[in-house]
This record gives C-alpha cells, sequence and structure tokens, in this order.
C-alpha cells in the first residue's frame, strides 16, 4: 500500500518509477512461485497499474475500499486467512458498512470478529 500511495503521490519523477516497479516486482516474485507461473507476474503488474490509475481518478478511499470487498467476497476461508479479516472484512464493518448493518448485528458481529482476531484494534 505505501508503494501504491508513493505511486500516485504528485512528487515522483522517473527515478522513483523504476524503483516502483522493481519494488512491485520482487514483492510479486517474492509471492508466487513465478518459474511455474510465469504469466502471474504480467497479470500482477497490470493489476498494479489498474489500481494506479484507479486511485488517481477516484481517489485512495474509494479504490481501498472496493479492494476491500473484493477481498473479503473471493476470500474462499477468512477463519485460514486472519489478514482478509483485518485488512479486509474489519474496516469495511467498522467503517462504511457500518451505518448499513442493523446495530444489534453490527455490535454482535464485531464482537465476534475482535474475539476470533485478537489483533483486531478495539475502538
Amino acid at each position: 500500500m505505501n508503494l501504491l500511495r508513493e505511486d500516485v503521490s504528485a512528487a515522483r519523477g522517473e527515478e522513483t518509477r523504476a524503483r516502483d516497479i522493481y519494488a512491485y516486482k520482487h514483492l510479486i516474485a517474492a509471492s508466487f512461485k513465478l518459474e511455474e507461473y510465469a504469466f502471474l507476474e504480467v497479470l500482477a503488474m497490470r493489476a498494479i497499474g489498474s489500481i494506479v490509475a484507479a486511485m488517481k481518478a477516484i481517489g485512495e478511499a474509494t479504490v481501498m475500499k472496493h479492494l476491500r470487498l473484493i477481498g473479503g467476497i473471493t476470500c474462499p476461508d477468512p477463519d485460514r486467512h486472519p489478514d482478509v479479516v483485518k485488512y479486509c472484512i474489519w474496516p469495511l464493518l467498522a467503517g462504511p458498512f457500518r451505518e448499513l448493518l442493523e446495530e444489534w448485528t453490527a455490535v454482535e458481529m464485531r464482537t465476534w470478529l475482535r474475539n476470533a482476531y485478537v489483533s483486531l484494534p478495539r475502538n
């Protein structure tokens, strides 16, 4: 996320762009077995490019809300992926979807998530 934030910064130069591309490629290579799935690097770099373009066009907050929603919906088992709960589901329940949920349901959900994932903030 810090790389993406820097990428949309107005204070960027060509040096910064080259450094960011290197950092993205290193992050992608560390995340996937590229020798088995070489197409993922191309796909990931295009996805990053799309995210950066969207952040510039509609703003970081809106893009983050959409990315969190996609991450929360597409995760097959959040119990096995606590980062999805911490970085996708929890921020949505504690933020933009808080008012959409009925008060008792929201309180119940937040309490359950806090108990299940003790690393979540207590606000």
